[in-house]
């Protein structure tokens, strides 16, 4: 991969993110036009930065959850810090 290619897989990975989801194939598709390596490379990109924002979520939520037993246990033992 050339130091070009790099940078045009950043910039429309940069500029999806700033579409809904819905319009983003549209876009990649007339963006891409038939570098199918392009497209590939953008696409997986969007797929790992979905997948992280999941895991982010899911770790919020489960950091929650230990808040919310840990507060339960301590109203059942007033004496646990």
């Amino acid at each position: 991969m050339t130091p070009d290619h790099n940078q045009r897989v950043d910039d429309l990975f940069g500029q999806a993110l700033q579409l809904d989801e819905n319009e983003r194939a549209e876009f990649l598709k007339s963006e891409c036009g038939h570098d199918t390596e392009l497209l590939r490379e953008v696409e997986q990109l969007l797929g790992l930065k979905a997948e992280n924002d999941r895991l982010e979520l899911e770790v919020a939520l489960l950091k929650e959850e230990i808040r919310i037993k840990d507060a339960r246990l301590r109203c059942l033992d007033p004496r646990k810090p």
